[in-house]
């Protein structure tokens, strides 16, 4: 939903709870299907009002979801080249001989 319509959807629920008696109480229902009638979540105009639109998000996420999938691939590449009878019966890392997937790990752990 836009801005401009959750702050209309927000000033509509203000103006019904002002006709109603117990807004926060027995009549909260009656306050929740109104704001459900607008296809709204929006019951009071936000406090940081036009602020929150200068706010600019930190693409922290998007940095963490880059390198998650940028390890996944690799680890998969490096899995694919590793002798899978080998994979199996090896319980810890050092029992791998060297290959694709134990200097792949070892470059992470040494980073």
């Amino acid at each position: 939903m836009r801005r401009g319509k959750r702050l209309e959807a927000a000033m509509k629920v203000e103006q019904f709870k002002k006709r109603l008696k117990d807004p926060d109480g027995r009549q909260r229902s009656q306050v929740t299907k109104f704001i459900a009638q607008y296809k709204s979540r929006q019951e009071y105009v936000p406090p940081l009002g036009k602020y929150v639109t200068l706010i600019k998000p930190d693409p922290l996420h998007s940095i963490n979801n880059g390198w998650q999938q940028w390890f996944t691939n690799c680890l998969t590449i490096a899995m694919q080249y590793t002798d899978s009878n080998k994979l199996k019966a090896a319980v810890a890392l050092s029992d791998l001989p060297t290959s694709c997937l134990v200097k792949f790990l070892n470059c992470g752990k040494n980073a």
